[in-house]
């Protein structure tokens, strides 16, 4: 197969960044209904979430359009310095943490930045249960209970993450408290029908072709309807000069993920 060229490059990597409006994602009607409803709620009456589904499913797309929906563009944290204060604007601020790859210090420090007078300040935790694993629970209990803070988090597993936050809940006697401002939703997986109406209208708007249609009903049958696995293929195909979904490039996602034929 042609290697990538540096223009094709730059297109695959605008599909990789590119984040949907909740009007151009698929499947998940629960979970993107509890998400715009939300979004008309006053400020201080928003709650933490927590967004529970497999890899591909959507569940970090749709929680980072909710949140720059809230306090716009998505900050990655620096590492913290004496005296940290969150930066002042109307509509609050938004950090981005990786639960498997933030900095501990960072992360227990967060807690005791002075917090400026915007309403909110939303924190989105991708990988929400890997925080446990790294003995951060004590610091994310203190985060969710500062009524300046949103949380909204994304995790594979409800055993990794809600249990895990119960059990720290109830260890520091704020079970209820906590779980009260907690919502928990998982994913839904759109239909077969869904995902290939939606497919065809993606390779439209990236101006990608097909070879045959069959390799579009093969893509969504091993893709097993994650949305994700599907954008992977689109940006492989946006990668060659030949700008066409194939079916060698769905062979080489099958590969790459490991996914049954």
């Amino acid at each position: 197969m042609s290697t990538a060229q540096p223009g094709t490059a730059s297109k695959a990597l605008g599909i990789r960044s590119y984040l949907p409006t909740f009007e151009e994602m698929v499947g998940n009607s629960k979970l993107l209904g509890l998400l715009k409803h939300q979004l008309t709620l006053p400020v201080t009456d928003l709650k933490n979430i927590l967004l529970v589904g497999p890899p591909g499913s959507g569940k970090s797309a749709a929680a980072r359009r909710y949140a720059e929906s809230i306090c716009g563009h998505l900050e990655r944290p620096e590492l913290p310095s004496p005296g940290r204060k969150w930066p002042k604007g109307n509509s609050g601020y938004a950090l981005f943490i990786n639960g498997g790859a933030v900095d501990a210090d960072l992360f227990r420090s967060i807690a005791s930045w002075d917090v400026c007078f915007a309403p909110k300040h939303l924190i989105f935790v991708d990988e929400f249960g890997l925080l446990f694993e790294r003995g951060l629970a004590e610091s994310l209990r203190v985060v969710m209970d500062n009524p300046a803070y949103i949380v909204i988090g994304t995790a594979q597993s409800m055993t990794a993450s809600a249990r895990r936050l119960e059990s720290v809940a109830e260890r520091d006697q704020r079970r209820e408290a906590l779980l009260r401002r907690m919502i928990v939703c998982t994913t839904e997986d759109p239909t077969e029908k869904e995902l290939f109406d939606w497919t065809l209208k993606q390779l439209k708007k990236w101006t990608i072709g097909l070879d045959h249609p069959k390799t579009l009903h093969d893509l969504i049958l091993v893709s097993e309807c994650r949305v994700g696995r599907v954008v992977t293929a689109i940006e492989k195909a946006a990668s060659y000069p030949e700008q066409q979904l194939t079916r060698d490039i769905v062979q080489e996602v099958v590969r790459e993920l490991d996914l049954p034929l």
